[in-house]
């Protein structure tokens, strides 16, 4: 069965979606793996604290990364150029262009 595409109109709701099921995922996924390690080490509550709060701060990290568009899938990222296709000289100035008009 083919997945419908999501409406332009719930694109940002989507996104902001997925920024805080990520952030509650990663926080939970912290405390689950840091209470394993209290267990097996008999250390509690020190593993569990630890990667509760490491996994917090990626949640955050990661949902800031999404709306400044800092993420791999960012709409925002420039396309590739064509192949062949002339890279823009970043090393002329404005100048330069009218120097060249006057010869």
């Amino acid at each position: 069965m083919p997945v419908k595409p999501v409406p332009k109109s719930l694109g940002p709701y989507v996104q902001a979606g997925d920024a805080v099921i990520g952030a509650a995922v990663l926080t939970v996924a912290g405390a689950a793996g840091g209470h394993w390690l209290d267990r097996q080490l008999h250390t509690a509550p020190l593993f569990t604290m630890l990667l509760l709060f490491g996994g917090m701060f990626a949640g955050l990290w990661r949902m800031i990364a999404k709306v400044s568009g800092r993420n791999s899938g960012s709409a925002r990222a420039r396309p590739p150029a064509a192949p062949g296709a002339a890279e823009p000289d970043s090393s002329r100035q404005a100048g330069d262009a009218d120097a060249a008009d006057e010869d």
